[in-house]
């Protein structure tokens, strides 16, 4: 079992119980920063193809949310993560953008704390350029493609309408240039209800 699954295992045994989030109607935004692993997924754009292979530190994104349900909400997300890194005698630097639609479902409630499970679909742009020492620049761009999110949140609240956590979102490319496990994230993420 890989360290995803007994980490949402775990948090689902930790709460204990299913309760409610917030009333139907309620809206949420949420801001993040964080870092963030480029995986093994693989950009082709005509005859080059790159692996998204680094890690850092620059995610920032924003996600808005309206409730269907005491918990359940649909709304939207925007990501963007961009590192770059010397390996060897080469610069690499990955960049990915992503805008979509999210469905979330609020699996466990505390009084402090929200396990919150998220998935969605949208279109990512990503970008690998590599740099040789004394060479030319070479990009490999995936152009606008479809991708799958899939992600869960552990948050403590603040207060009523603010809560302030940690997300680790996974990014699934879907397609003939962009394919695999682009992304995975830790971001540090906060809520605010109104």
């Amino acid at each position: 079992m890989n360290i995803f699954k007994m980490m949402v295992l775990g948090l689902v045994a930790a709460f204990g119980h299913i309760a409610v989030a917030q009333g139907a109607g309620s809206k949420a935004f949420s801001g993040a920063l964080g870092f963030f692993g480029s995986n093994v997924g693989t950009i082709v754009e005509d005859s080059s193809q790159r692996t998204t292979n680094l890690s850092g530190v620059f995610g920032l994104g924003g996600d808005f949310e309206y409730f269907m349900a005491d918990d359940f909400s649909l709304g939207a997300i925007f990501r963007y993560y961009n590192t770059s890194d010397d390996i060897g005698t080469t610069e690499y630097t990955n960049s990915l953008l992503t805008l979509g639609g999210i469905a979330r479902a609020y699996l466990a409630e505390t009084p402090s704390w929200s396990l919150i499970g998220t998935g969605g679909l949208g279109v990512l742009e990503a970008e690998v350029k590599t740099k040789p020492q004394g060479g030319t620049s070479e990009t490999v761009d995936s152009g606008m493609r479809i991708g799958l999110y899939m992600g869960v949140t552990v948050l403590y609240k603040l207060n009523s309408k603010t809560r302030l956590g940690v997300e680790n979102m996974r990014i699934l490319g879907l397609g003939e240039r962009l394919n695999g496990w682009v992304l995975s994230d830790y971001m540090a993420k906060v809520m605010f209800i109104f």
